[in-house]
Formats: structure tokens, sequence, C-alpha cells
């Protein structure tokens, strides 16, 4: 998982794992990724290594959540690219949100005295 990331570098910037993480549809703020996350502040803060994780340092981190970081770094996920279905959700809000016919579905009082141009 490692080697991945670093692109045959010994050492890789914390944002650089967060960033390619991302890019797999996970968050950092993920409750299944806290003690991973809560690792890696640790690490950092702990360390002189001013944000960078050798190979070492990067196992200890992820150690906790290997399956599932795995599985998104091998596209193992029900959405297997994430960044290509977001472009494709972005295409389809930019062509959505330029349509501006129809009506508010009167049949629902509620809905009925909704402003059309929400």
């Amino acid at each position: 998982l490692f080697y991945t990331i670093a692109e045959g570098q010994e050492q890789i910037p914390i944002h650089k794992f967060t960033t390619a993480l991302k890019a797999t549809g996970l968050q950092t703020s993920d409750p299944r990724l806290q003690d991973c996350m809560s690792e890696m502040h640790r690490v950092v803060q702990e360390s002189s290594s001013g944000g960078l994780l050798d190979r070492d340092l990067f196992r200890k981190c992820v150690s906790s959540n290997i399956v599932l970081l795995t599985q998104a770094f091998r596209k193992k996920f029900v959405i297997p690219d994430f960044e290509e279905f977001t472009g494709h959700v972005d295409r389809i809000f930019e062509d959505a949100k330029e349509l501006t016919g129809g009506k508010v579905a009167a049949y629902i009082p509620q809905l009925a005295k909704s402003n059309p141009d929400l």
C-alpha cells in the first residue's frame, strides 16, 4: 500500500496520503479511519519528520485499518473509481441546474405552496 502511494519515494508527505485517500471516496473524518488518523496525527507530533512518513511509520499508522484501505486503493468498493463517478454526478448537476420547466406537485398541499424557483 505504501509503494502504491509513494511512487518510488522512500517517504511520503501525509497530505499525499490524505489526497490519495479522498480520491478513493474515503474521507479523513470517516469514523472507520479514526484510529488510523489519530495515530497519524500522534506520529507527526512526536516525530521530527516534518509530516513525512517512511514505510515503517506508515505501516504503524494504517495497520488498524489495513483491510479497508487495501480495498479502497485496489478499487474494490461498490464504486471502484470514485473520481470518475463524482465527475459524472457533477456533469449531471450542471446539466440539470439549467432546467427551468415543470411545475410544483399540486397534489401535495405543502409542495403546492412552495416557490417553484427554489
